[in-house]
């Protein structure tokens, strides 16, 4: 198995209460989750998943357990291009990347280096696209395709105790 996968797997789930906890691994979502963060997952149903949600779920091709952000949901069609993410032809903002893209703009750089064109192909019912923060260093939907809503095992409301602020 690549480094790279190993690097954005999320492991060690404990179980507390009404939600579990997951250890994130590697710098697939940074700068907004590091290595070691402890990660509170709560069940979440499809209508719970809204854009800019980070989601942990089963890799769609083994048993792999992964942390991503929900970008593109049921019926959309996705293009990246750059640093920029469009969703049917229409340009997103992303507030939690844009210091991250700043940073690399002044370095000389584009932060993302893995562009994605779905053309025509909508995401289909009960599945969403997710990528990693760190679009550059990020095994996603870009080279997995979509994930279904039964392999999705929650949604991360808090990284070591602070709660996330809403993104959407």
């Amino acid at each position: 198995m690549s480094s790279l996968l190993w690097n954005i797997v999320v492991s060690t789930m404990l179980l507390q209460g009404g939600s579990q906890s997951y250890i994130a691994e590697g710098p697939a979502m940074q700068p907004n989750i590091y290595a070691e963060d402890r990660l509170t997952v709560v069940t979440a149903t499809e209508k719970d998943i809204e854009r800019g949600d980070i989601i942990v779920f089963q890799s769609p091709e083994n048993e792999k357990i992964f942390v991503k952000r929900v970008v593109g949901l049921p019926g959309e069609k996705i293009k990246i291009k750059g640093d920029q993410l469009y969703i049917n032809n229409k340009v997103i903002k992303e507030p939690y990347i844009q210091a991250a893209i700043k940073k690399a703009k002044a370095e000389g750089h584009v932060y993302n280096i893995t562009d994605y064109n779905g053309g025509n192909k909508k995401i289909p019912q009960h599945h969403f696209f997710v990528l990693g923060d760190n679009r550059s260093n990020s095994m996603d939907s870009r080279m997995f395709g979509t994930i279904s809503i039964q392999k999705v095992k929650g949604e991360v409301t808090a990284i070591q105790g602070r709660k996330l602020n809403s993104t959407h």
